[in-house]
């Protein structure tokens, strides 16, 4: 039975049963297509928030549906324009209770140095990315759809880079929990493996 105001069942238990199962379909259909391509390692964009938590946490009962070792797992922390210690810090405390990898990777002066090369306002004379963001604190109008998907397509990038040089696939947060929710970003989280 549904709310009528709301998407959830009325009932708790309905509720825990149904995500339990979709965390299973996702679990397991995630060791498949591992087992299906040769077992590559998988490698996921991690930011401390909902959607990449959940994406772990599959890949993780993934791995452990195979056998490997949750080390194989391998992580990458992209700190940007906004990213603060506590959410730094979620990922950072997610990976290693997971017992995954992680790197740590600052997409910042990369995206400063996008937004320069194609003439953003934002970038201009902003020679820093702290020089960039006092910019933006100062005119908020900046911060376009420009600058805000600059970093979500680096970070797809960066993933996808490493992900050839260790003989990986991206797990995308898009393909797990952003497309249900109706919302992933253009060449950026859509565009995950």
């Amino acid at each position: 039975m549904w709310a009528s105001s709301s998407w959830k069942p009325i009932s708790s238990s309905t509720l825990a049963r149904r995500c339990w199962e979709v965390f299973e379909i996702q679990t397991n259909a995630l060791a498949t297509r591992l087992a299906s391509i040769g077992n590559p390692r998988p490698v996921l964009g991690v930011s401390g928030g909902l959607d990449s938590t959940h994406a772990a946490l599959v890949c993780a009962g993934a791995l452990d549906l195979l056998g490997r070792p949750r080390s194989e797992l391998l992580c990458i922390t992209m700190p940007g324009f906004g990213t603060t210690a506590a959410t730094k810090g979620n990922a950072e405390r997610l990976v290693e209770s997971l017992g995954a990898e992680l790197r740590t990777i600052d997409v910042g002066e990369a995206s400063r140095l996008v937004l320069e090369l194609v003439g953003h306002e934002a970038a201009e004379g902003a020679k820093d990315v702290a020089a960039l963001i006092e910019k933006l604190r100062a005119n908020r109008a900046l911060g376009d759809v420009a600058l805000e998907n600059v970093q979500a397509r680096l970070r797809t990038l960066v993933l996808m880079t490493i992900a050839n040089a260790e003989r990986g696939l991206v797990i995308g947060t898009g393909d797990l929990s952003e497309k249900a929710l109706g919302w992933s970003t253009y060449a950026g989280d859509h565009i995950s493996m």
